[in-house]
C-alpha cells in the first residue's frame, strides 16, 4: 500500500517523541533545565521592580549592581562547571559511570542554587539579595554545560534533532514564557515580593 508523502516522517516523529518521553534521564534533565530557565528569566524580568519598589533600593545602584551580577555570575558559573566536570573525566564513557558522577556534581550545584535562593526570597537588604542572586546565577550557570551534555548524550543519535526540538519547546513554554507571566500575575494580585519569592 502506498502511503502519502510525509506519512512515514510523521510516524517516526511520533515514535521518536514517545521514545523521548520514556527516557527518564532526558526528561528529568529537561524538566530541571526548564526550572533553571524559569528562575533566570524571572530574575531578569522582576529583580529591578522588586529591589526598587519592595526593598526601596536606589535605581542607579540596582541597574549597576544587577548588570555586574548578571554578567559575571552565570559566565563564571558556566566556565567553572565545565572545567570541574572536565577535570573529573567528562560526562561520556562506555560504562555510564562518568555521567553518573557528573549528575552527582550537578545535584550539588542545584543544592547550592536552592540554598542561595532562600535568603534572596526573604531578606529585605539590597546587598544581601544581590549577593544571594549572584550565587543563584553562578550555580545555575555551573549546571548548564554538564546537564545539557548529559541530556543530549542520553538519547540515541537518530533522536537528537527531535530531542532538541522537544527540549526547546519545553524551555520556551514553561521556562522563558511562564516565569514573567506567573510572577506578573502574582505581583498584581498580592504584591511583587510574593511574585519574586515564587521565582526564587
Amino acid at each position: 500500500m502506498v502511503t502519502p508523502s510525509g506519512a512515514d516522517d510523521e510516524i517516526s516523529l511520533l515514535e521518536g517523541t514517545a521514545a523521548l518521553l520514556c527516557n527518564r534521564i532526558f526528561m528529568l534533565l529537561t524538566v530541571g533545565l526548564t526550572g533553571l530557565y524559569f528562575v533566570v528569566t524571572g530574575i531578569q524580568f522582576w529583580i529591578s521592580d522588586y529591589l526598587i519598589k519592595d526593598i526601596g533600593a536606589d535605581p542607579g545602584a540596582v541597574v549597576a549592581g544587577f548588570a555586574v551580577t548578571s554578567l559575571t555570575a552565570p559566565t563564571l558559573g558556566v566556565f567553572f562547571g565545565g572545567w570541574l566536570v572536565d577535570r573529573m573525566g567528562g560526562y561520556k564513557d562506555d560504562t555510564g559511570q562518568s555521567a553518573f558522577i557528573t549528575l552527582r556534581v550537578c545535584c550539588l550545584f542545584g543544592v547550592g542554587a536552592a540554598v542561595a535562593a532562600m535568603p534572596a526570597a526573604f531578606i529585605a537588604d539590597f546587598w544581601g539579595v544581590l549577593v544571594s542572586v549572584w550565587f543563584v546565577l553562578f550555580f545555575g550557570g555551573a549546571l548548564l554545560p554538564a546537564v545539557t551534555g548529559v541530556a543530549i548524550s542520553a538519547i540515541p543519535p537518530e533522536l537528537r534533532s527531535v530531542g532538541n526540538a522537544l527540549s526547546l519547546l519545553t524551555y520556551n513554554l514553561f521556562g522563558y514564557a511562564a516565569a514573567p507571566y506567573l510572577c506578573g500575575v502574582i505581583a498584581s494580585s498580592i504584591g511583587i515580593a510574593w511574585g519574586f519569592r515564587v521565582v526564587m
